[in-house]
């Protein structure tokens, strides 16, 4: 959203009422994406997000008619050659793991300074607005966890480690009357055997979720997205997340705090998942079940449900 104060001229971007300048109220600017084709074959016709470096976009290929989404960069980071080559890194990334439940991306393109990329056009919600509406059942859960875990794991066998696993990147889509969840946002993955983008000592990601490990500047693993997927399983079954306040108190949290009992938060959840998910939060990487362990357990409670 970019807003602007009719009075001075001055821009904003987010939601304000008031210029902080002269106290006019702000009006909404159009979006200057709305309705231009893209690359000569994608017209935007709707926003449909927004996120910290960009939005995403509904848009129709003009020849084909199909339906797509447009992850566009914002402006503000088109002239930072680093973020660039994080957003395209991004496709590189999902295309390398390419698989069922995790979005595709099949296009990257520029059209003088809008840079984007091209994926599937998803329907259905984030698994962090189905925790909002309250915790999920222990069965539902499971169903959830083990497209995601497999997900992880084929990526992880290509080495490929997400980085950023929370509620907010997984989409629930709904097709044909099923709920199929898709790992979303590859933004930060570390990818192995390619250049790193990430400076020494800079940890990018999102706190609530991360693993003390990457907290204290460690090298990530697999291990480190099962860290972060326990967190996201913990937080579908209790509605809460294991550690919260302030993005400086939380990492102190995950490092040295033990997470409250899965089971005492809630007590309908099976001993054997309430106990495998404690067992992801494990301080040590090494201490934390594998994807196998994971998927077994997971299969179980489907049967035990």
């Amino acid at each position: 959203m970019r807003m602007l104060c009719p009075r001075c001229q001055a821009r904003y971007k987010g939601p304000a009422d008031c210029c902080p300048l002269d106290g006019a109220a702000l009006v909404e600017l159009p979006d200057p994406l709305l309705g231009r084709v893209l690359a000569d074959r994608y017209r935007v016709e709707e926003c449909v997000g927004r996120g910290g470096i960009g939005a995403v976009y509904r848009a129709r290929h003009v020849q084909l008619g199909r339906e797509v989404a447009l992850k566009v960069l914002d402006e503000a980071f088109t002239s930072d050659p680093v973020q660039v080559q994080r957003f395209v890194r991004e496709a590189r990334a999902v295309n390398l793991t390419r698989h069922p439940n995790i979005v595709d991306i099949y296009d990257v393109g520029q059209s003088g300074a809008t840079v984007f990329l091209v994926m599937d056009l998803l329907r259905g919600e984030t698994l962090a607005r189905r925790i909002a509406r309250g915790p999920i059942e222990p069965r539902e859960a499971a169903e959830r966890l083990i497209p995601i875990t497999e997900a992880l794991a084929h990526a992880h066998s290509l080495g490929v480690i997400h980085r950023d696993i929370k509620p907010e990147n997984i989409f629930l889509c709904a097709e044909g009357g099923r709920v199929t969840p898709r790992v979303l946002d590859f933004g930060i993955a570390y990818v192995h055997q390619e250049v790193q983008l990430t400076a020494t000592g800079q940890v990018l990601g999102t706190p609530v979720y991360m693993c003390p490990e990457r907290i204290k500047g460690q090298a990530c693993m697999a291990a480190s997205d099962l860290y972060s997927l326990g967190v996201t399983a913990f937080e579908m079954l209790s509605g809460a997340v294991p550690f919260d306040g302030t993005s400086a108190v939380v990492t102190v949290r995950h490092v040295r705090e033990a997470p409250p009992d899965l089971g005492d938060l809630a007590p309908r959840v099976p001993p054997a998942l309430a106990a495998l998910v404690m067992n992801l939060l494990a301080k040590e990487p090494f201490a934390r079940p594998s994807s196998a362990r994971v998927l077994n357990v997971l299969r179980q409670t489907l049967t035990e449900a």
